[in-house]
Order: C-alpha cells, then structure tokens, then sequence
C-alpha cells in the first residue's frame, strides 16, 4: 500500500480573518507503507514515523539523543506562506521538531529530518554513517546486504533499493515512493520518504493558504 494522503477530504471551506492563521484538520489516512518496505528502516526508525516515536526507536537500539532542531509547525508553515502571497514580512516561530542527530553505541550518527503535516512532524529523511575507524567498508557492505537484500540498482557507488510499485527507479530519477540509498565507500545510509509525501504537503500548505489569499481573476491594468 503506497502512502495515502486523502487531500480531499481534509481542507475544509472556512472564514478566516486577515493575517490569521487558518485552522487545519488532521489528514484523512497517513499510512506507512505496507507493501514490502517494512525492513527500510534504520536502526528500527522509518520514515512516517512522529518525533517521539523516533526517539523511542533510537534509543531501543542503544544511540544517544544529541541535537535537537525545531522548525515552524504546520500552521507556522501556512501562515508563511500568506505572507509571501501577500508580500508581507513576519517573524517566525520556531516551535516544532525539525531534525533529531543521534549518536549509536559504535559512535554511528544517525539524523531524522521531519516534514510539517497537520497532525505534527513526521520523519522524511534518514541519514545513517558508519564510523569508518569502527568497521571496515567490506563489513559494512556486508551487513547492508544482509539486511536489506538485493539492491534494485546501483548508479557512482550508490546502491538504491526501491519499494515495490516504484515508477521511477532509475540511477539518477527522484522515487516516487520511500527508498534506501547505500554508499559502500562512506559507509552511509539514506531513507527518504519519496516525491508523492513531498508534493501531498506542499500541496496542503499552498490549499491552505489560497483559503485566505486565493487566486484573483483579473489585475489591475
């Protein structure tokens, strides 16, 4: 099952005063994908996933929470927007889990970025990397391998497993759906959460905003 984000049926038709942040409804349906990419995750953290359940998951497979970086929430993110359309400065507000830095019992780092949904953050981005001084770049392969099988394919050292159903799984394409890149050589790892999640939510941000501030029929010329 691909992630489903229902944008339908989840804008809803509202008055909002002028410079106001609109409300948002919590999406219809954001599923973690169930088609086979369940063993894409790192360290037990998959994309989908909210801050505090990527905490948990880290801290189960021993790392220990660093860095903590916030960002405009959801809202904040409609509101900026408003105020682009409207040519407008305003301050932001920094209140909400953007990235989360990890360090794992062997001195491995790992990163979680977060993308702003209606319902909080969640996980878009997993960056992983072995301490080259820890384990070697044949053992890394190895253990990549064993864990995630055969890769779909490969493009200057980087191995790409797609999930199933991906349209566009080529050397150099963008995925549509969440896949894992592995580099051997700099014993790194990188999860994304694909183009459809991204546009979705680029695509409630904009809806939201042309509630306040929609498209105009003519111009004043």
């Amino acid at each position: 099952m691909r992630i489903a984000i229902l944008i339908g049926s989840i804008l809803t038709s509202m008055s909002v005063p002028a410079g106001a942040v609109p409300p948002v409804t919590p999406p219809a349906a954001f599923d973690l994908p169930a088609n086979g990419t369940a063993k894409f995750d790192i360290a037990g953290v998959r994309v989908g996933m909210s801050p505090d359940d990527v905490r948990k998951a880290m801290v189960k497979a021993g790392y220990r929470v660093g860095v903590v970086s916030r960002l405009e929430s959801f809202g904040g993110q409609v509101a900026a927007r408003i105020a682009e359309l409207r040519h407008q400065s305003r301050i932001a507000k920094y209140d909400t889990t953007w990235e989360i830095q990890a360090t794992g019992p062997a001195t491995e780092s790992l990163t979680v970025d977060f993308d702003q949904w209606p319902d909080g953050p969640h996980a878009v981005v997993l960056s992983f990397r072995a301490n080259p001084d820890r384990q070697s770049q044949d053992a890394f392969r190895s253990q990549v391998e064993a864990r995630y099988g055969k890769p779909t394919g490969r493009a200057l050292g980087v191995w790409r497993w797609c999930s199933p159903g991906e349209r566009q799984c080529g050397p150099v394409a963008i995925p549509a759906l969440p896949s894992l890149d592995a580099d051997y050589q700099m014993r790194s790892l990188h999860l994304k959460i694909g183009a459809d999640a991204a546009q979705a939510r680029k695509a409630l941000v904009e809806a939201e905003a042309r509630k306040v501030v929609p498209l105009q029929d003519g111009s004043a010329f």
